[in-house]
C-alpha cells in the first residue's frame, strides 16, 4: 500500500509543481523536455522488472 500513497502523491502535486514552474518563467519547452527525461528514465527503470517477469513465466 506504501507505493500507491505515492503514487497519489505525485499525480496530486504535478500540477502545483507545473503551475510554479511556470510561474517562475520558465519556458514551456524546457518543461516538457524535463517530463520527457522523467519519462525515458521510468522506462528505463521499468525494464529489469518487465524482463524478469517474462522470464519466470
Amino acid at each position: 500500500m506504501h507505493c500507491c500513497a505515492n503514487i497519489v502523491f505525485s499525480t496530486g502535486i504535478a500540477p502545483a509543481v507545473l503551475g510554479l514552474l511556470i510561474d517562475a518563467g520558465f519556458d514551456f519547452r524546457v518543461i516538457l523536455v524535463g517530463m520527457l527525461a522523467f519519462i525515458i528514465f521510468g522506462w528505463l527503470l521499468a525494464q529489469r522488472p518487465i524482463a524478469a517477469s517474462q522470464l519466470s513465466q
